[in-house]
């Protein structure tokens, strides 16, 4: 009984120990898998960091204005991508089978070419905002050059109402229309320094901290002191000249003067007519009229020329 028991025994060892060998197999199968999935899943995400910095990269180099969401999705790629690789070397480090090492040495690898793609986005990210600064310094150039632009052109309009001989020849009609784009050119060219001015004091603020600060306040500076200057070309215009409105007071005396003239003329007019109809027909009552409606007229034309 006992020697039956002992075989009883040595082959309840043997099924456990290949039921053993069963459980580690089936381990060994799961970690593969697992393993498998994990550096699978990695690799992806990977290659979306890859595209994404690939698109990021057409995009800065063509500088289009897009700059900033290319490299912001570049960004989150590689931010999603490092956020898995340290959640799955966590997770491959408690597999023990060989699957698990190697799934562990794939994710390092993975790591390590993330960080030479988070040093590319870095790269582009420079490259861009030098870009940009570049820009910005060109458009407040640009502004400038408007500035300037309208400045002078400021002072080719209002020639006309400075030049004394010039001005004697103008109707009244003709001074106050030059005068109103005297003034119209004035507040296009104030306008225009106040923009200009406005962005570069925005630049100034913003270079204030990069490494090339007195470069860019020097460059500034130039620009702002060409826009004084523009501003000076044209502080004359900023009202009429004396000269002018005189001119405009006078004009518009004589022309008020030769309007009743030119009434009073034509009431002389009326006057002979009448006259001469009188010496035609001549009764009493009718030269009475005559001398009457005469007297009146001297009187009014008297009138007028003390005015």
């Amino acid at each position: 009984m006992k020697k039956v028991l002992e075989k009883v025994e040595t082959r309840i060892k043997t099924a456990q120990k290949k039921l053993e060998r069963i459980r580690i197999a089936q381990k060994e199968l799961r970690e593969r898998e697992t393993s498998t999935a994990l550096v699978s899943d990695v690799a992806e995400k990977m290659e979306t960091v890859a595209k994404a910095i690939k698109e990021a990269k057409g995009v800065v180099d063509a500088a289009q204005g897009e700059e900033e969401e290319a490299l912001k999705a570049a960004s989150r790629a590689a931010s999603l991508a490092k956020v898995a690789i340290s959640m799955k070397l966590l997770e491959v480090k408690r597999f023990t089978a060989e699957a698990g090492i190697q799934a562990q040495r794939s994710l390092q690898e993975h790591q390590q070419s993330l960080q030479g793609s988070l040093a590319e986005i870095d790269v582009l990210k420079k490259k861009a905002a030098e870009q940009k600064e570049v820009s910005k310094r060109r458009e407040a150039s640009r502004k400038v050059e408007e500035a300037e632009a309208l400045a002078e052109k400021a002072e080719q309009t209002s020639a006309a109402i400075f030049d004394d001989e010039k001005l004697a020849s103008m109707s009244m009609i003709d001074i106050r229309q030059a005068g109103d784009l005297n003034q119209r050119a004035y507040k296009e060219t104030i306008d225009a320094v106040n923009q200009a001015q406005r962005m570069i004091t925005m630049l100034q603020i913003e270079a204030k901290n990069k490494e090339n600060a007195t470069e860019l306040a020097a460059d500034y500076a130039k620009l702002q002191a060409r826009l004084r200057q523009a501003e000076a070309n044209v502080s004359h215009c900023a009202s009429l000249p004396e000269p002018v409105q005189k001119q405009l007071v006078l004009k518009g005396f004589i022309d008020e003067v030769e309007s009743k003239v030119k009434a009073a003329e034509g009431k002389v007019d009326v006057a002979e007519q009448a006259a001469k109809e009188a010496e035609e027909n001549p009764l009493p009552e009718q030269a009475r009229i005559r001398a009457t409606y005469i007297g009146i007229m001297e009187k009014k034309m008297e009138t007028t020329i003390v005015y």
